[in-house]
């Protein structure tokens, strides 16, 4: 077992079938531990966990909680402080489109700054909605 240059994580499995990638931020195939993993190679064939998969490695998890929470505080006290006005569906959706476009958006979240965006729903759940906000990205 070693450790490749390209990431700290990414652990190479060699065997009579070669070399297997597997990151250890995730879990491998089936729940395996490392050294169940190494003992099935007719797993690698199933699911190879390659660094590629791992949004830890690439830099491209959600920020921590409390990341998260005190850029929303933030997000909704600047908001409410300049009158709580909210962006019209039109700009919501031109905006939304840009982000749809942005490798940072997942499941609905920015991977930035940790907030909810999307073309539908309230303020306080779509940072999209709320006119005072940006993208951390500057891409609106």
């Amino acid at each position: 077992m070693k450790t490749t240059a390209s990431c700290p994580r990414l652990m190479v499995y060699t065997d009579d079938y070669g070399d297997h990638l597997v990151c250890k931020h995730m879990p491998l195939p089936r729940g395996l531990t490392p050294q169940e993993f190494k003992t099935h190679p007719e797993l690698y064939t199933q699911r190879d966990v390659v660094v590629a998969d791992c949004e830890k490695c690439l830099g491209k998890e959600l920020p921590n909680l409390r990341k998260q929470f005190v850029t929303y505080a933030k997000t909704v006290t600047k908001w409410a402080s300049k009158g709580r006005n909210k962006r019209s569906d039109e700009e919501v959706q031109r905006i939304w489109e840009i982000c749809k476009q942005c490798d940072a958006l997942k499941d609905g979240k920015c991977r930035e700054c940790g907030c909810r965006v999307g073309k539908d729903g309230r303020p306080l759940t779509n940072k999209l909605k709320m006119d005072t906000t940006h993208c951390i990205k500057g891409l609106w």
